[in-house]
């Protein structure tokens, strides 16, 4: 049979099934030791954290120009985009791969981390099982580089204002629009898992909060740390690749910094209240020869009397305001201001002065009770940044009955 099927030299002949194992073993050597393999294919899928760059060092988009046909570089490769998964490759065509006594196949590209891909340790640079050598022999899985990305994050500062009384935003709200978590974990897989938030009440952020509220002007504190994974060790490890450099440091945790001041290691989100103020003036038409003392209730719109305060006008004069801060720091809503003990008076007039800041909507009415006739009055005050309004009340005769103000 030998004589029939090959030239001399090239049929090895075999009784056994041991000298068949023998010659199976000597034509793998042949193989992978002394012949070349000749029209290989090298293909190398990038992952999709990185980009080849060109020649001139410039990073190979999708709408990279000529990108369609390929972009050939010095190194032989020609850079494509997959139309299908969208990720990108270097293909090398017609390569021959030298037997190990001739020397090794070695071609040599440049990447670069895409700028919206937060960093970590250990990251491989290309796809597996896709990169593969393509040979007549068979193929054959690429090893996967891997390298340590620097990793940076940044947190922003927040300012709202709120009215005394109302409600915080949503603190997970907040959050999102102070440090985008989402946009660093949708895209490339990174876990959330991978992300520490919390909140501090002081600058120095020793101490936690958990649960924000402000009834005077606050500040609190944000601070997001990253866990950017362990990096491998050993000559062909991610450390060794990236000139030693770790990101994170030797704990591998980083910490974002204000887009701000980069000294910060937080993002500051300040809460400013406004508070309301009403200020009282009480005239009369005529000057008194004593000094008179008029008196206001003050109810929230419970009903519950929160505050009462009084008004002196002195002999001789005709008006007199409010002293003190009595009705300052008041929460935004509905307070009912009645003035009361003041028999020998009634109502003729009444303004709401019109430096206030505050929007106002008023409606006044008459209502008749046992024939004493009576003037109720209703101001309401929609409370827009500093929330001050200013009543002057003008009587005469009969007690001023209700004064309502809506905040």
């Amino acid at each position: 049979m030998e004589d029939n099927i090959a030239s001399k030299g090239c049929a090895y002949p075999a009784s056994s099934v041991d000298e068949l194992k023998t010659i199976f073993k000597n034509i793998q050597t042949t193989i992978t030791h002394d012949q070349d393999m000749k029209n290989a294919q090298i293909k190398d899928v990038i992952d999709p954290r990185f980009v080849i760059l060109d020649d001139s060092g410039n990073p190979i988009t999708s709408n990279y120009s000529g990108i369609d046909k390929g972009i050939t570089l010095t190194n032989g490769g020609t850079v494509y985009y997959d139309k299908t998964t969208g990720n990108q490759y270097i293909v090398w065509n017609e390569q021959t791969i030298p037997n190990s006594k001739n020397g090794n196949w070695k071609k040599s590209i440049t990447v670069k981390a895409k700028d919206d891909y937060i960093g970590g340790n250990d990251v491989p640079t290309n796809i597996s099982p896709d990169s593969m050598i393509h040979t007549g022999y068979g193929d054959a899985v690429l090893p996967q580089p891997k390298v340590n990305v620097k990793a940076e994050l940044k947190v922003k500062n927040k300012e709202v204002t709120i009215y005394k009384g109302d409600s915080l935003p949503d603190t997970n709200t907040v959050l999102k629009e102070m440090f985008d978590l989402e946009g660093n974990t949708s895209k490339y897989n990174v876990p959330e898992s991978s992300f520490t938030t919390e909140w501090y009440s002081d600058p120095e952020c020793t101490t936690k909060v958990t649960d924000l509220t402000a009834d005077t002007e606050t500040t609190y504190y944000l601070k997001v740390s990253y866990d950017a994974g362990v990096p491998s060790d050993g000559r062909d490890g991610s450390t060794a690749n990236t000139g030693g450099n770790i990101a994170g440091g030797t704990d591998h945790i980083v910490e974002a910094v204000n887009e701000n001041d980069s000294a910060k290691l937080y993002g500051i989100y300040t809460i400013k209240v406004v508070s309301g103020e009403i200020q009282i003036t009480k005239k009369l038409e005529s000057a008194l020869e004593t000094e008179c003392t008029f008196n206001f209730s003050i109810k929230d719109e419970s009903g519950s009397e929160i505050k009462t305060v009084a008004i002196t006008i002195p002999a001789g004069s005709t008006e007199a305001k409010l002293a003190g801060k009595d009705l300052t720091n008041l929460p935004r809503g509905t307070y009912t201001i009645s003035e009361v003990n003041s028999n020998g008076y009634v109502l003729t007039n009444y303004q709401v002065d019109e430096t206030t800041n505050c929007r106002n909507t008023r409606n006044k009415r008459v209502s008749h009770s046992n024939s004493d006739m009576r003037q109720t009055l209703i101001v309401m005050v929609k409370m827009l940044m500093l929330s001050k309004t200013t009543l002057m009340i003008k009587t005469v005769v009969e007690p001023l009955e209700v004064l309502l103000l809506q905040m």
